[in-house]
């Protein structure tokens, strides 16, 4: 409905009330009067409510038939201003709502007006709705981070994590602030503190990744080196004792070997600044070393007559060998250097022996030895049923429980 329609509405609808109200009152004086003397009654009697509508409105038109649209303005007018002060009263409570000074405050930080931002989130935070709200407490530290104010943000933040230790607006806001002041002590407690928590998850960003520690800790028997590596220039920290490490704990620059008995290695890498990463712990139990395997220069097969094998083993160590078939011991033939093949088929297996009376596995090869070139088919149909016989007396040896003396 337009304007003009609803003053015309109102004007029908307060003529219709005066004319009743006026017949009602007059009808029972002018009953047996005409019409004309009902009009001069309504002129005298309302003449001074239309000389008033009349002034208000500046509608003289110098007839008291036009006095409702006076009136009809006048009722218009009061009505406008009234539900004018109703829509003023309506916006200022709106506008005084938590919902409107947050959207308020929202507007005014992505306009970069810190300042008026940080006021509206403040004002915001007195409602009920704001008093407890992670969001706001953020903002306020946020405006004041971005007017220079770190000391005034890490208070908030803190305000905020004495009420809710595990905000993660609040630990991660105060990581940041530590990280950008490259408050190294600060930082390094926060990320001890909420390690294993839900709350680590959301510090990626601010954590040095942790050194790895190849092998795997265990249970060993043989001589053992471990290796640490981490992030490129980062530099690794690590004890041998079971005590956590610190930047005065020895820096890892080559693998560490073993001893015999439990070692237990802990690593942490440590970047420019001075984060530290998380601690990598290995247990190892190195029982009584047992030397490595010797090793043959020539597998198992054919050969012509005259050929060289070498038998190798690791320093401080002495090798035994046999070339009947036999479990080698340290009664057997001490190796001193090449032994030459000759013709025939022979087994030749070897053990090593370390200084403490350990001992290796026992190796064993199998070989078929022809006098030339022209030898070697059959010989190599020779040397697989050798080397079938040798294997199943061997499987027969070990299933009878032959142990090395």
């Amino acid at each position: 409905m337009g304007e003009d329609d609803f003053e015309e509405e109102l004007r029908k609808n307060l003529s219709k009330e005066i004319k009743e109200n006026f017949s009602d009152e007059i009808s029972g004086d002018f009953s047996d009067e005409d019409e004309k003397k009902k009009h001069h009654r309504f002129s005298d009697r309302y003449q001074d409510d239309y000389d008033l509508v009349t002034d208000i409105s500046g509608d003289d038109h110098g007839k008291p038939g036009r006095a409702g649209l006076g009136v009809l303005k006048l009722v218009i007018t009061i009505g406008a201003s009234a539900a004018i002060a109703i829509i003023v009263l309506v916006l200022l409570v709106v506008n005084g709502s938590y919902n409107s000074i947050f959207a308020q405050g929202v507007s005014a930080y992505d306009s970069e007006n810190y300042d008026r931002a940080l006021e509206l989130f403040q004002k915001a935070q007195t409602k009920e709705e704001g008093k407890d709200s992670s969001d706001v407490s953020k903002y306020i530290a946020d405006c004041y981070i971005k007017l220079g104010k770190q000391d005034e943000a890490i208070e908030t933040y803190n305000n905020v994590l004495q009420a809710n230790p595990n905000d993660t607006n609040a630990v991660v806001g105060l990581c940041a602030i530590y990280a950008d002041k490259k408050d190294a002590e600060s930082l390094n407690k926060m990320l001890d503190k909420y390690k294993g928590t839900e709350v680590e998850g959301y510090l990626g960003d601010f954590i040095v990744e942790m050194p790895k520690i190849e092998p795997e800790g265990g249970n060993y028997d043989v001589e053992t080196t471990v290796t640490i590596t981490g992030v490129e220039n980062c530099p690794i920290f690590y004890t041998t004792d079971g005590s956590d490490p610190t930047t005065s704990s020895p820096a890892y620059t080559k693998p560490i070997t073993l001893e015999e008995g439990v070692t237990v290695i802990k690593a942490m890498s440590v970047d420019n600044m001075g984060i530290k990463s998380y601690v990598n712990s290995q247990e190892y139990i190195l029982e009584q070393l047992k030397p490595s395997d010797p090793v043959f220069s020539l597998d198992s097969g054919v050969y012509i007559d005259g050929q060289k094998l070498t038998i190798t083993a690791q320093e401080n160590a002495r090798i035994y060998y046999s070339m009947n078939g036999r479990t080698p011991t340290r009664s057997s033939y001490r190796y001193y250097n090449p032994i030459t093949l000759r013709t025939g088929s022979v087994t030749i297996s070897a053990v090593v022996y370390d200084y403490n009376g350990n001992f290796s596995s026992v190796v064993t090869r199998d070989y078929t030895v022809v006098r030339n070139e022209e030898q070697l088919e059959q010989g190599q149909i020779d040397y697989e049923k050798y080397h079938e016989r040798m294997e199943s007396i061997r499987e027969t040896e070990t299933s009878s429980g032959t142990a090395n003396e």
